[in-house]
């Protein structure tokens, strides 16, 4: 699907859904369809590299994160860092402050699940346990940093004044971004990325988005990656015609992925 339409189509949507006072659940399942409106698929600031495996990680099984792991996770990079981004949402309609303006004690809740998974994984010696779990090849992570970072997606902008704007304001700590669901829009750096999860067995797909293009760039990443066929027959965002030609070409560059030697300058056209 052309960015500009789906970029349209997916924001009317979404609006729709805010102003339907959705469950958490039917926001977390609307977002795993559409990896491009969660913010952190690049980190802060974004930088130009995709992020690990073109994915986007949906409930990360981390359980020494605790009871409560992070609805979603990118694991971003540049030159130097690798981001583990986490990435929680709660309901809509949550408020950020009392009517005597005093912080609520939902978004209280919230931000100490932050503050317990940054304690976790800012321990330089969770930080193997961190790669190794979620196998993260050496190739990815040799030589660079690991800088964590934490995203709260918490009530609307409608609740704000300016007093109790300049108090929000304030919330955020170290290497966390606090933001109203109102703030989310697309991101044409994840038009590419699917949404997946993580188990003993690897990695499996759970959404395909139409504006998915497929070829050597993606390949070796989407080679890993399980039930590609499955997420897309299930997807609704797309025509047949799409869903078949896709069908029948995820075969050809999953067996690419695996036999070629080639670099991307010398390696077959997209598609």
């Amino acid at each position: 699907m052309d960015w500009k339409k789906y970029e349209r189509v997916v924001l009317r949507t979404w609006k729709k859904i805010l102003e339907s006072d959705p469950s958490e659940e039917t926001v977390h399942e609307f977002l795993e369809q559409h990896p491009a409106l969660v913010p952190g698929v690049c980190s802060f600031p974004a930088s130009g590299h995709p992020p690990f495996l073109y994915s986007l990680i949906s409930k990360p099984p981390l359980q020494a994160l605790g009871v409560y792991v992070p609805d979603f996770m990118w694991i971003a990079t540049d030159s130097f860092t690798v981001y583990p981004i986490f990435i929680e949402i709660e309901r809509p309609t949550k408020r950020w402050f009392t009517r005597k303006g005093i912080q609520h004690s939902d978004l209280s809740q919230a931000l100490t699940q932050l503050a317990s998974w940054k304690a976790w994984i800012s321990n330089p010696q969770n930080h193997r346990v961190f790669l190794d779990f979620f196998e993260v090849p050496a190739e990815f992570y040799k030589g660079k940093k690991i800088h964590p970072q934490f995203v709260l997606i918490y009530g609307r902008r409608s609740e704000f004044n300016d007093r109790s704007r300049t108090m929000a304001a304030e919330l955020a700590r170290k290497d966390e971004f606090l933001m109203t669901f109102d703030r989310i829009s697309t991101e044409w750096k994840a038009h590419d990325c699917l949404c997946v999860k993580h188990s003993k067995d690897g990695y499996y797909a759970i959404s395909f988005p139409p504006t998915v293009e497929l070829g050597p760039y993606v390949a070796g990443d989407f080679a890993k990656i399980t039930g590609k066929e499955q997420a897309i027959r299930k997807s609704a965002w797309m025509s047949e015609e799409r869903r078949q030609f896709l069908l029948s070409r995820i075969p050809y560059w999953d067996d690419w992925a695996k036999t070629s030697t080639c670099d991307s300058i010398s390696s077959p056209s997209s598609e």
